[in-house]
């Protein structure tokens, strides 16, 4: 597509670029990949498709995207789908630099939003066991807490890390590690 100048017809181009052309990359529409990701389901989807099937300097791409328009993506219905993607489908380093701007971020707000909590679940999903435990310590305050337990998104959020940690200690003692687990 071309680039007009005008922000909100170049952002109507891109979409227009992606809906009509299958072979468009996150490289087509470098600078509009956050906008892109948040204008609908099915722009969202494409991001998706792209963060799955990729490679490793497109992804970047979208990381670097999503870490500029990090507030501006969490909380929101089709963006939050670009940040548990990259947790999907990055690289562990990827993985490493969205969590810095998680941490960085309201972790008892993104969790506490319909819209985080689902990208804090995928978190525990996917994320090794002390990044885990740093997303639960970061939770533990029994003050803290106790809104999660009737809070819906909290509550799923509680539910996930029970049984994050459930699996890391039956695994810990399967594998004769006593006081792991």
């Amino acid at each position: 597509f071309i680039l007009t100048g005008d922000r909100q017809r170049d952002l109507r181009g891109a979409l227009y670029y992606v809906r009509k052309n299958p072979s468009a990359t996150l490289f087509d529409i470098d600078g509009f990949i956050a906008e892109i990701a948040k204008a609908d389901e099915g722009a969202s989807r494409f991001v998706q498709r792209r963060l799955q099937s990729g490679k490793e300097t497109e992804k970047r791409l979208a990381l670097q995207a999503a870490l500029r328009s990090f507030s501006d993506l969490w909380p929101d219905p089709f963006g939050n789908f670009l940040l548990q993607g990259l947790l999907d489908f990055g690289s562990a380093e990827m993985r490493e630099e969205l969590m810095t701007a998680v941490f960085a971020a309201d972790v008892v707000d993104m969790t506490l939003n319909i819209h985080g909590c689902r990208v804090i679940q995928k978190a525990l999903l996917v994320l090794d066991q002390a990044s885990v435990c740093k997303i639960i310590t970061e939770l533990q305050d029994i003050e803290e807490v106790i809104p999660f337990i009737f809070d819906p998104n909290g509550n799923h959020v509680i539910q996930r890390a029970i049984q994050i940690m459930s699996n890391f200690a039956k695994s810990a003692a399967d594998h004769g590690d006593i006081d792991a687990a």
